[in-house]
């Protein structure tokens, strides 16, 4: 909800509802720093936004000079009919996942599938935008797939982690533990995926970043990621800073040849 959708909200009880926010850090734009709620007390307060969002702010950060501005809690702002003790769990929640959890069920409320229009591809060595309409999805081999090459990358050191939304898996991303590549001291990110139903939230920017911070501790230069070459997928990758990258790795040209070969300076 956004600040906007407050107005059609009416109190309700003697406590009234809660309006909750969670300041949000802003390297990741999801991970939670601190939880405040106060109490709406009077039936009007609704058309009160301004006071109750600097009210907010300044119980939340009692000591800081120059608190964050309303607008930037746009991503997470909730709104409670009643106080929820266990309201962390209808929010995003990231953690790293162990081999042992990692299942087929897992993946039960997680939607692959992405409608595809354009794709880049390289000719006579220049990129060039095709239209290639069709529709990437996964089948339930697929998923088996899946599931047996993350269990083989947390049992061999690498580095999955996973997104949840309220209980379920909605995101995830896996880093390959052997370097490659020479001086570019390369690490595999051999696979980011958002669920259809939760994409344009931030999860993909919070696990890459993730990806990144444990690549870098494992003393990595560069992430290596073979990409999906949908115009929409390159559009992700770009802004979160990839190029192309300066040695292609031969496994993953010769398994998808359409793939997009990038690199993400650390």
């Amino acid at each position: 909800l956004t600040l906007m959708d407050l107005h059609r909200h009416r109190p309700q009880g003697r406590h009234g509802s809660h309006i909750s926010f969670f300041h949000v850090c802003q390297r990741t734009d999801c991970f939670f720093i601190r939880h405040v709620s106060i109490p709406l007390f009077f039936p009007k307060v609704y058309y009160r936004i301004p006071k109750i969002a600097s009210h907010i702010l300044r119980r939340a950060f009692p000591f800081s000079r120059k608190p964050p501005v309303a607008k930037f809690f746009r991503y997470a702002i909730l709104i409670d009919e009643r106080p929820n003790p266990e309201g962390d769990k209808t929010m995003i929640q990231y953690r790293r996942l162990e081999a042992g959890e990692i299942d087929r069920a897992l993946f039960n409320d997680f939607r692959r599938r992405q409608c595809v229009t354009k794709c880049r591809r390289r000719e006579q060595g220049q990129w060039v935008i095709k239209d290639a309409p069709f529709i990437d999805d996964w089948s339930e081999e697929d998923y088996q797939a899946l599931v047996s090459c993350l269990q083989n990358t947390v049992s061999t050191g690498g580095f999955v982690c996973g997104a949840f939304y309220d209980g379920r898996l909605k995101g995830f991303v896996s880093v390959e533990a052997g370097l490659f590549g020479g001086e570019n001291r390369y690490l595999d990110l051999s696979s980011i995926h958002v669920s259809e139903d939760m994409r344009g939230h931030g999860l993909g920017r919070a696990l890459f970043t993730a990806a990144k911070e444990w690549a870098a501790a494992r003393g990595a230069g560069k992430l290596y990621i073979s990409s999906h070459s949908a115009v929409e997928t390159q559009a992700f990758y770009k802004a979160m800073g990839c190029v192309e990258a300066q040695l292609y790795h031969a496994g993953h040209v010769e398994a998808e040849p359409y793939d997009c070969q990038l690199e993400c300076p650390l």
